[in-house]
């Protein structure tokens, strides 16, 4: 899984806007390709339409696991999957995850990952990321 981070992302953190402990991250697909220099919520992305197994704001990311090893954060989840059903998930090019419960402002993007093409999927098929062990999702030192 290679997850770019957002670059408001970095000021969002030194401003407390996430609560990693208490806030729900999700994962949603977004029909454009995400700019991690100029995306800040996600409304700034088109997300893909809901149905055909895609719910609007996306999953939300299990078993949020923080490690601080000798001053190093590593942070991981269970892996995220979307799975179309009963027809043909709306094409996206990007999987970006987001803070959906911060008071601080609406929806701000955390990480994403860019598809080189439209990905498409078929009632049945799925999309699934896992966090690398050694690296999860992002590291913070």
């Amino acid at each position: 899984m290679a997850f770019e981070k957002f670059n408001i992302f970095t000021s969002d953190r030194l401003l407390a806007v996430h609560d990693f402990s208490a806030h729900t991250l999700k994962a949603f697909l977004a029909t454009t390709v995400a700019d991690p220099a100029a995306d800040a919520v996600r409304a700034d992305l088109t997300e893909i339409a809901n149905g055909n197994g895609y719910t609007t704001g996306g999953v939300a990311l299990t078993n949020l696991s923080y490690v601080n090893t000798g001053g190093t954060i590593l942070f991981t989840c269970d892996p995220i999957t979307f799975t179309a059903s009963g027809g043909t998930m709306a094409s996206f090019r990007s999987m970006c995850i987001y803070n959906d419960t911060t008071s601080a402002k609406t929806d701000p993007l955390i990480f994403c990952e860019n598809f080189d093409v439209g990905i498409s999927l078929a009632s049945g098929e799925f999309i699934t990321r896992t966090p690398n062990a050694s690296t999860g999702i992002f590291q913070m030192s």
